[in-house]
């Protein structure tokens, strides 16, 4: 009875062993299945992100590119624009002469100095008024029945105007009534300035007479006026029949008076 029970525990042992090996053959088979389909996996995966990757450099070679050109095109229109700069900057040079500041400042110097050789040249040319006599200069004449002088020929700023005008024996002029207004309106010439003797340079918004430093009391102003505009404009012209103030060292025409108004 004992050699067949340790015939079957034998049998027993065998088939388990058998058993045992065979579940351990297929664990390794399936083990390396395994591995090998994670190293394909990985590959695949591998192989896949470097496709990307090379697509995602392949098109930042070509933005580059793209931008490279573009710089280049920018920089051949700096290129340009600063040869066409340094082009025009000779050729302005060359068009100015190189003394252009120097005859500017004999310009201006001149040009300070025209007031004063006018009245120079009106004193030259003028016979004063006889004290006492009624006696007039000649370029004086009657204009209604008032004696006016009309400067047409030069022109002067505000003070030398009146400097001119004290020269002849006279004033620079000024109106007591329309009616003399609009007679010696009639002499003048339509859109051209001329000077009247009157200012409001002592104190704003009261005119006085350059010559009798009298309170002026007829105006006849143009619309808007006056408006003292940007607070410089302390000599009064007038412009086709109508009065304006305006900044005294503009240059205009002139009219003179013989008498004190």
């Amino acid at each position: 009875m004992l050699p067949l029970l340790d015939y079957i525990a034998k049998q027993r042992d065998e088939f388990f062993l058998a058993l045992h090996n065979q579940t351990l053959s297929k664990l390794g088979a399936l083990e390396d299945k395994l591995q090998r389909m994670q190293i394909k996996m990985e590959e695949s995966i591998q192989d896949g992100a470097l496709s990307d990757l090379k697509e995602r450099v392949d098109g930042m070679e070509v933005k580059q590119v793209d931008a490279q050109k573009s710089n280049a095109a920018q920089l051949e229109v700096q290129i340009n624009l600063e040869k066409n700069q340094k082009d025009l900057l000779a050729a302005f040079k060359n068009y100015i002469p190189q003394d252009f500041a120097e005859r500017l400042g004999k310009i201006e110097a001149l040009e300070a100095k025209a007031g004063d050789q006018l009245a120079a040249v009106q004193r030259n040319l003028v016979i004063a008024k006889i004290p006492g006599e009624g006696i007039y200069n000649p370029k004086f004449e009657l204009i209604g029945s008032r004696k006016i002088y009309i400067e047409r020929y030069f022109k002067a700023d505000w003070s030398n105007a009146s400097r001119v005008c004290r020269t002849m024996g006279g004033s620079l002029a000024t109106f007591k009534n329309q009616e003399e207004l609009e007679a010696v309106g009639a002499e003048l010439t339509t859109g051209l300035n001329y000077w009247l003797g009157i200012t409001d340079h002592e104190v704003k918004g009261t005119y006085l007479h350059d010559g009798s430093g009298n309170t002026v009391e007829f105006f006849n102003w143009k619309s808007g006026q006056p408006n003292n505009y940007d607070g410089k404009e302390d000599c009064v012209e007038i412009i086709s029949g109508e009065m304006n103030d305006t900044n005294c060292a503009q240059f205009n025409f002139f009219i003179c008076q013989a008498d004190d108004v």
